[in-house]
C-alpha cells in the first residue's frame, strides 16, 4: 500500500475511533443543511468477527444444556410435529397429502433431507439451526457496516447473538432458522450493490433468489420481492444521473425496466418448484394454501391478535365449517376463508381497524404468544432461565430499536446525525413485513425475520443516546428522552395479559400426550400422563381440547385391559377383574368427552368418542 493511501485509511480508521460515534458531530448534524454522503464500506475486523460468533455459540450452547432435558427437545410437537411426519414420508418416498401444499414445502424436504444424512433425529438439526443463528448473527455485522458505524454494526451483531427468542425458534423442527438467515443474506447482497457497477442485474437476481427461497418457508415474505424491485427501480433512475459517462456507457437502456424483472424471475424460479407441484394437483397456489386459516385466525370473533386456530377441536371445526359451505379440498378452502375474512373485516370496520391497533402494538411489545411451544412454560417449568421476563432480551432490545427508527427517520427534528448509510432498504424491509404480519396474529415465528434489523436500530439509537449524553445537548437529550420513556412503556406493560392469559395448560397437556404414547426407548407412562392432564384442566377448565385428549388417553388406557380380560377368559381364568377396571376407565374416559362438548357442542370428535365408549361399557 503506498503513503497515500496508508495516509487516508489512517484518517478514515481515525473517525470510527473509540470515542467517537462515527458520524459527525451532533451539533454539526443538527444544521437543516446536513446532507448524507454515500457510504465507505469497512469489512468487520477478524476481532468483530471473533466476538459475535464467540459470543453466538456461547449463547446457544448455554440454551442447549438448559433446554436438552426437557421433552419438548426430545419430540416435536404441533406444527413441528406435522413436518417431522411430513420429512419422514418423503425420506421413505411417501407422498403425505395429496393436494396441494397447506403448509409451506421448504422446511420438510430440508428436513427430510437432514433425516436421509443423519437418521431421524432431531439433535443433529438443532445443531445446525443453532450455526446458522451463528451465521446470520456474523450477517447482521456485515449488513450493518453497510449503514452504520462500525461500533453500532458490532453491538447490533452481539445483541442478535444474545437474544433468545431467535435460539428458542431454532432449537424446534421449523424454518425460522432458514428463512430468518436467507431474508438477511438477501438485504447484504441488496446492500452491496454498486449501481453500474459489473454484475448488476445477476446480483439482483441472486437477491431475488435468496427471498423466493424465505418464501417457500415462510409465505408472507412474498411481500418484499415486489417491494424491494420497486425501491431498486426508483434508487436506479435517481442515482443513474450522477454516473459517470463511462458507466453510462456500460448500463443498458432498459437497465431501468430491467432491474425489477430480474429480481422478480429470480423469485419466481425460486418458487416455481412449488407452483408446478400445486399446479400439478389442478390449483393454482404459488406456495400454499395456509393463508385463508392464517387470516381467518386474525380477523374471526374469538381473535385476541396472538393465538392461532389451535389444533384440536377447533380446527376439526374449522374444517367443518368449510364443508356445510359445499367447499372441499385444500385450495378451495383456502379461498372460502380469505373471502369469508374480507367480508367479516369490511362488515366491522372499527373492530378491524381495533384488531389491527393490537397487533401493531403486539409486533413491539414484551408478551410472547405461545406458539407451538409456549416460551413462558419453559422459563417457568422446565428451567430454561434465558426465557424469564428479568432476563435481558426483547424488553431491553425493543425500546432503543424503537429511538432508533425515530432519530433514524427524522435525525434533523431530533438534532443528531443520519446514519452513515441511507438504511432506506432495511426501512422498507421493516415496514413491509409488518404489514405482512397483521393481518394475520403475532408471534414468535412471524416477528424473527424482522429481529437482526430491529437489533441494528436498536444499536444505532443506544450510541445515538451515548452520544448526547457525552455532548451535553439538551434539545437532543430531551428529544431522546421523550422518544425512549414512552417506548419502554409501550413494550415492557403487557397491556391485553398476553403472558398471563398463558397458563401453560396446553404445554402440559402436549407433554401428557408424549408420555401417554411414549417416545424413542421410553414406555408409555400413563400414571405421569394422567397426572399432566389433571393439573392442565386446573389451570384451564375452558379449554375443550384437553378434556377431550384426556379421554383418549383414558381409552387407550383401556383397550389392553379389555384384551387381558379376552385372554385370561380364553385360559379358562377369571378376567372380570381386568375387564372391570377397563369399564371403569371407559366410564372416566366417557364423562371427559361430554365434557369437552359440553363446552363445544359442535365437537364431533368428541360426540364419537363418546359413542366409542358405550358399547365397552355395556
Amino acid at each position: 500500500m503506498g503513503r497515500k493511501s496508508r495516509a487516508k485509511q489512517k484518517a478514515a480508521n481515525e473517525s470510527h475511533k473509540p470515542g467517537t460515534t462515527g458520524a459527525p458531530d451532533i451539533a454539526a448534524a443538527a444544521s437543516t443543511d446536513a446532507v448524507a454522503a454515500p457510504p465507505r464500506i469497512w469489512r468487520p475486523t477478524p476481532r468483530d468477527v471473533i466476538l459475535v460468533a464467540a459470543a453466538a455459540v456461547a449463547m446457544r450452547v448455554f440454551y442447549a444444556l438448559l433446554y436438552r432435558d426437557s421433552l419438548f427437545f426430545q419430540v416435536p410437537v404441533v406444527d413441528a410435529s406435522t413436518f417431522h411426519i411430513w420429512a419422514q414420508a418423503l425420506r421413505e418416498g411417501r407422498e403425505f397429502l395429496p393436494d396441494v401444499y397447506f403448509k409451506p414445502p421448504l422446511y420438510p424436504h430440508l428436513l427430510a433431507f437432514f433425516y436421509r444424512i443423519f437418521g431421524v433425529a432431531s439433535a443433529p438439526v438443532y445443531a445446525l439451526q443453532a450455526t446458522l443463528g451463528v451465521v446470520t448473527s456474523l450477517l447482521c455485522l456485515v449488513l450493518g457496516r453497510y449503514f452504520f458505524a462500525p461500533r453500532v454494526a458490532l453491538t447490533g451483531a452481539l445483541a442478535y447473538a444474545l437474544l433468545p427468542i431467535p435460539i428458542f425458534l431454532e432449537f424446534q423442527l421449523l424454518a425460522e432458522a432458514w428463512t430468518t438467515m436467507l431474508s438477511v443474506l438477501s438485504l447484504v447482497v441488496l446492500a452491496g450493490l454498486t449501481p453500474g457497477g459489473r454484475h448488476f442485474l445477476p446480483r439482483v437476481a441472486l437477491a431475488g433468489l435468496l427471498l423466493g427461497i424465505a418464501a417457500l418457508g415462510r409465505p408472507n415474505l412474498l411481500i418484499l420481492p415486489p417491494v424491494v424491485a420497486l425501491w431498486l427501480w426508483r434508487d436506479e433512475q435517481r442515482t443513474g444521473r450522477g454516473l459517470s459517462s463511462k458507466q453510462q456507457r456500460r448500463q443498458s437502456s432498459a437497465r431501468p425496466a430491467a432491474i425489477p424483472v430480474a429480481l422478480l424471475i429470480g423469485t419466481l424460479v425460486a418458487i416455481c418448484p412449488a407452483t408446478l407441484h400445486n399446479l400439478g394437483k389442478g390449483q393454482l397456489v404459488l406456495v400454499s394454501a395456509n393463508a385463508g386459516a392464517n387470516l381467518w385466525a386474525g380477523i374471526r370473533p374469538e381473535a385476541d391478535g396472538v393465538s392461532a386456530i389451535p389444533i384440536g377441536i377447533q380446527w376439526d371445526d374449522l374444517q367443518l365449517q368449510c364443508e356445510e359451505a359445499g367447499v372441499r379440498g385444500t385450495s378451495p378452502a383456502n379461498r372460502y376463508l380469505m373471502r369469508r375474512s374480507l367480508t367479516t373485516a369490511l362488515r366491522q370496520p372499527l373492530r378491524s381497524l381495533g384488531l389491527t391497533a393490537k397487533k401493531a402494538v403486539l409486533l413491539v411489545n414484551v408478551a410472547e404468544g405461545r406458539n407451538n411451544i409456549g416460551a413462558a412454560y419453559l422459563a417457568r417449568e422446565e428451567g430454561v432461565v434465558v426465557l424469564r421476563r428479568w432476563w435481558p432480551s426483547w424488553w431491553l432490545v425493543a425500546p432503543f430499536a424503537l429511538l432508533g427508527l425515530v432519530v433514524t427517520l427524522w435525525p434533523r427534528h431530533c438534532g443528531v446525525a443520519p446514519p452513515e448509510g441511507r438504511p432506506t432498504i432495511l426501512l422498507l424491509y421493516l415496514a413491509a413485513l409488518a404489514l405482512a404480519v397483521l393481518p394475520f396474529f403475532v408471534n414468535a415465528r412471524f416477528r424473527a425475520p424482522l429481529l437482526p434489523v430491529l437489533t441494528l436500530f436498536a444499536a444505532h439509537g443506544l450510541w445515538t443516546a451515548l452520544a448526547a449524553l457525552r455532548s451535553g445537548d439538551r434539545r437532543t437529550l430531551a428529544c431522546i428522552v421523550a422518544c425512549l420513556i414512552p417506548a419502554f412503556v409501550l413494550v415492557n406493560i403487557d397491556w391485553f395479559g398476553v403472558t398471563r392469559g398463558d397458563s401453560g395448560a396446553r404445554d402440559l397437556m402436549n407433554l401428557a400426550a408424549i408420555q401417554a404414547r411414549g417416545h424413542g426407548e421410553h414406555a408409555p407412562d400413563f400414571a405421569a400422563a394422567q397426572a399432566k392432564f389433571e393439573r392442565a384442566m386446573r389451570l384451564d377448565p375452558a379449554d375443550p381440547d384437553i378434556p377431550e385428549r384426556y379421554g383418549l388417553n383414558l381409552q387407550a388406557a383401556a383397550y389392553p385391559l379389555l384384551q387381558m380380560a379376552g385372554r385370561a377368559r380364553q385360559a379358562g381364568h377369571d378376567g372380570s377383574r381386568q375387564e372391570n377396571a377397563a369399564r371403569a376407565e371407559f366410564d372416566r374416559a366417557r364423562r371427559l368427552h361430554e365434557s369437552a362438548a359440553a363446552l363445544f357442542p359442535r365437537s364431533y370428535r368428541s360426540h364419537g368418542s363418546i359413542g366409542n365408549c358405550l358399547p365397552t361399557m355395556g
